[in-house]
């Protein structure tokens, strides 16, 4: 017997709302206790509206999960935990952009639009933050920094060759996140930034799964 949509969806909705009011009132141990949570939630909802039936479905669970262990990973200490959670979020992100090329026919036009508005972003903010990132740690973190933002450039344009507005929404989303989390990190700390990354980076993982239902 599967896990029920109703009650899936329910835990889902009181962990984001949690998770928010977590990062919204700066309670931060509250929000990292939770993130993990959330996501794990947000797998169990989608699994139980059919993920697995879907095309790409199975590579979007495994980015789903890998995001689970990111979440658990990141509040542990050290430089190993560190490293472990990049390489799960990068390899979450490989399986989104897979998930989301296998979910339908791709536009050529679209992913053209697409790539050269992502070469534009990253080569303008996201070499800013990658720099940012070898002057206060060193050259690994910037070329960390500037893989993750290459695979999240390739959700950009799969996102939008796939012409569904939930997967060009997720990617815009993603990307959010991901300009605003370095921001806050490396260039200087920004008012309430905790809060939009946990808004924008989980709204974008749940378009996804919801772009992979259809």
């Amino acid at each position: 017997m599967g896990f029920p949509p109703p009650l899936a969806a329910g835990l889902l909705a009181v962990l984001l709302g949690v998770d928010w009011y977590a990062a919204w009132s700066g309670r931060r141990r509250l929000e990292e206790l939770v993130r993990p949570y959330v996501t794990l939630a947000l797998t169990l909802t989608a699994l139980s509206l059919g993920l697995v039936r879907a095309a790409g479905g199975w590579a979007v669970l495994v980015a789903l999960v890998l995001a689970v262990a990111a979440d658990a990973l990141s509040v542990m200490p050290g430089i190993a935990a560190f490293g472990l959670t990049m390489t799960a979020r990068v390899l979450s992100l490989l399986g989104v952009v897979v998930g989301v090329q296998q979910a339908g026919p791709s536009s050529r036009w679209g992913m053209a639009a697409a790539f050269l508005v992502a070469v534009a972003v990253f080569a303008t903010a996201g070499r800013r933050l990658a720099w940012a990132a070898v002057a206060e740690a060193g050259s690994g973190l910037g070329v960390a920094l500037m893989v993750f933002g290459a695979v999240l450039g390739a959700l950009v344009v799969v996102a939008a060759g796939s012409l569904d507005p939930r997967f060009v929404a997720a990617s815009v989303l993603l990307v959010l996140s991901f300009l605003v989390a370095g921001a806050h990190r490396f260039l200087g700390p920004r008012p309430q930034a905790r809060f939009v990354v946990a808004v924008t980076g989980q709204l974008g993982m749940a378009m996804i799964a919801w772009g992979a239902l259809r």
